[in-house]
């Protein structure tokens, strides 16, 4: 044996074939701990090879370690900064003053600066190496380059030349810690070049500074190398991620299809570009585990369409951060069910994520409410639709604090209106003025007692289908901020419908029984009802929503949908299969999501249950949705025997009807047009919401086919009517006293 170790020993190629064996077979282990093994190929005070170039050189400078440069200035000691200092601040950082040629008083001076360091790697380290981190200090700009290929850039141009600039004026704060791990490809056994391209912003600029260290270890950061999900990496380059303003950065996502095993040494296979990311949301950003959002963006900064986890293209995304949420799929599961019955809700897609180099947990990556065909699928409003038909849509509302983003909308009963789409920078006066007035008008009615009048109330408005699915999945998870928070609703043109439709749903870490106040953990009670009663001013549900909910008209949707539901994709047993499912793919990644955020355990705003594991925490999460069903059915079941009255309305063939293509709201005239499928003795009415006739404008006999009519706004005293909705009421008496009826709202501006 002695013998053999010898010989193996003594024999480097056996050797490196042994640690090659090692290394392949040994166990994985994905949460190792701390940092081990660490080596610093290139410290600070490496010496340095810097030439300020007077005019184009041979790529081989930052590809060739043997490439020529004994005519450059050379850097050496500590501390080894490479730059110049007008002022004061960056003179102890500084072993090389560049000024001479790169500031303004000098002889044609250059924005860009060459820096070549050489290192060595030996075979050993090479095999055992699972984490590569450089480190840079600058300013204004720079690009990095491992043997050639680009590993890093902060406030580059596009395309660097000789004589390249920084695009803007950047001070330096910190160092910014760079995780290359996926470029641990292009180190070499033997010399390796480590070469930056530095950039100034101005030859009058004050200051400039480049320096650079190089690290790598045997672990990555925590020990994690591998997932069986996705790993999103992003690099700031050092900037801090604000609510405002949005930063670039460089985003990399490693994903090699389902099933798949990710690691960290892969390509960035699924993405690897530029993106603006920012903070999001508002409770969620005082976590230590922050939210993200996320816009992908090409190499100039401009909005970038992509597809990724084979989610429709777009260029807006979330990376939310269960934090309080310790099943950490809250709202993976509520999105679910919400597609499930057959309404839109974001996609979602878990994943763990590294920031700067810093393992960040468990995530879910997931689509932003927009409107998009594949998202909230209503008409394109563009600055021109101001008048007719266009005006009417598309238009999306949320109801939620004026905080958080910034906030554009108008105060209803004790909510607040925002606009989300048009943007509040880019929505038109006209189309503010339209959907704000469409919405008091709704509120006006639904106080009046013709609330539920089929034609002047609350089914002219609201897609009862829309508002009864609304109630189920906020009802079953139980949502704190049901209704009154982060709820939405959105609308298309009249032409297409143009009711308001609730949805989507959105943001549910406050469901399934995670919530101590208002109820949050009870498995009994309706929802809605308690927080009716207990909000008060709090951001309370919009007051329709109890009117409309006592309707027999909601309880009998509500039964026939739930009944339906629960035979369907809301059985008991397939929702807990999925929770069981989702809860098994995270087995591996909570561990590490977990250690990195010990609260497992540990009570947080606004916990009910505390479980000490995570297999608790889902367990008592399946509990509580088990309850929850049992209790709706139940409760759901009261209404079964419930109908709705028929109201009394005359035969209306599918060939009698008012045209919608007239404009409308309109200012002081309109022309309106409808069809008779018969001759008739015609009656054409305007009324006011109280029902008081305001003008009769028709009142012929008239012949089959299309008519039209005009009003003028005023009433049959010739007085000008004012601002406001009213009804047009058509009544045709065919030859076979046949009787024809319908009508339309007019809204005058």
């Amino acid at each position: 044996m002695q013998n053999l170790f010898t010989t193996v020993m003594s024999n480097r190629f056996v050797w490196i074939l042994f640690v090659t064996f090692y290394v392949l077979t040994a166990p994985t282990n994905n949460y190792a701990g701390t940092l081990t093994d660490k080596i610093t190929p290139v410290p600070y005070n490496a010496n340095k090879g810097v030439l300020v170039p007077k005019s184009a050189i041979d790529a081989a400078w930052k590809e060739d370690p043997g490439f020529g440069d004994s005519s450059w200035r050379l850097c050496t000691g500590w501390p080894g900064g490479v730059g110049y200092e007008k002022g004061s601040g960056y003179e102890s950082k500084i072993s090389l003053d560049v000024g001479e040629d790169m500031y303004e008083d000098g002889s044609n001076p250059n924005t860009s600066c060459y820096i070549r360091i050489k290192f060595v790697i030996n075979g050993s380290e090479l095999l055992q190496l699972k984490s590569l981190t450089l480190t840079m200090i600058y300013d204004d700009g720079y690009i990095a380059y491992l043997n050639g290929a680009k590993v890093s850039e902060a406030n580059a141009p596009a395309s660097p030349q000789w004589n390249s600039s920084a695009p803007e004026a950047i001070e330096y704060s910190q160092p910014a810690v760079i995780d290359i791990t996926r470029h641990l490809d292009k180190l070499v056994v033997g010399e390796n070049l480590l070469a930056i391209h530095g950039l100034n912003e101005s030859p009058s600029s004050s200051d400039f500074l480049i320096n650079a260290k190089l690290e790598a270890s045997t672990q990555y950061e925590s020990g994690f190398t591998s997932s069986n999900l996705p790993i999103i990496i992003i690099d700031t380059h050092g900037r801090p991620i604000v609510d405002d303003p949005r930063i670039q950065a460089d985003m990399g996502i490693i994903y090699n299809g389902k099933g798949q095993r990710n690691y960290i040494t892969d390509p960035w296979n699924h993405y690897d570009g530029k993106i603006g990311i920012e903070l999001r949301g508002s409770t969620s950003q005082n976590f230590p585990k922050k939210p993200y959002r996320i816009e992908t963006q090409d190499s100039l900064g401009a909005n970038l369409n992509v597809s990724l986890f084979g989610m429709p293209k777009e260029n807006d995304w979330v990376l939310h951060n269960p934090y309080s949420d310790k099943s950490l799929i809250r709202n993976v599961l509520a999105y679910k069910i919400s597609n499930d019955i057959g309404r839109y809700a974001s996609r979602t897609q878990l994943c763990e994520v590294i920031v700067n180099g810093a393992y960040q947990g468990v995530y879910v990556f997931m689509e932003k409410i927009k409107r998009d065909k594949n998202r909230v699928d209503i008409a394109r409003l563009d600055e021109d639709d101001v008048a007719g038909d266009s005006l009417t849509g598309g238009y999306i509302i949320k109801i939620d604090k004026p905080a958080g983003e910034q906030y554009d909308g108008w105060e209803g009963e004790n909510v607040f209106y925002q606009f989300h789409y048009p943007k509040p920078n880019d929505i038109k006066p006209q189309q503010k003025s339209y959907i704000q007035n469409l919405v008091q008008r709704f509120e006006h009615i639904m106080q009046t007692k013709a609330f539920d009048n089929p034609d002047i109330g609350y089914p002219h408005y609201i897609d009862m289908e829309s508002l009864v699915d609304h109630f189920i999945i906020n009802e079953l998870t139980r949502n704190i901020d049901a209704y009154r928070l982060s709820a939405y609703m959105y609308k298309d043109r009249d032409s297409k419908g143009g009711k308001f439709i609730l949805g989507p749903v959105w943001d549910f870490n406050l469901s399934f029984g995670n919530g101590d106040y208002y109820n949050g953990w009870k498995t009994d009670g309706w929802n809605l009802d308690h927080l009716i009663d207990h909000t008060g001013k709090d951001f309370s549900p919009p007051f329709w929503w109890e009117k409309i909910r006592e309707t027999d008209e909601f309880k009998s949707t509500l039964y026939t949908r739930w009944t339906s539901l629960r035979q369907g994709n809301l059985q008991t047993d397939l929702l807990i299969s999925y929770i069981d499912n989702v809860a098994d793919t995270l087995s591996e990644a909570q561990i590490r999501n977990f250690a990195k955020w010990p609260v497992l355990g540990v009570e947080l705003w606004p916990n009910w249950f505390v479980g000490d594991t995570y297999e608790e925490e889902i367990n008592w999460m399946k509990d509580w949705l088990v309850n929850r069903l049992a209790w709706m059915d139940a409760a759901i079941e009261n209404y079964k025997t419930v109908t709705v009255k028929e109201v009394e309305r005359t035969s209306t063939p599918t060939d009698f009807y008012i045209e919608q293509n007239w404009p409308n709201p309109f200012n002081s005239s309109t022309t309106i047009s409808y069809t008779l499928p018969a001759s008739a003795f015609v009656t054409a009415t305007i009324y006011n919401l109280k029902g008081q006739q305001i003008q009769t404008i028709v009142h012929e006999q008239q012949q089959r086919g299309s008519h039209k009519v005009i009003w003028h706004g005023i009433d049959k005293g010739g007085r000008t009517m004012p601002s406001g909705a009213y009804i047009f009421h058509v009544k045709a008496v065919a030859k076979d006293k046949t009787d024809y009826t319908s009508k339309k709202m007019l809204l005058l501006q």
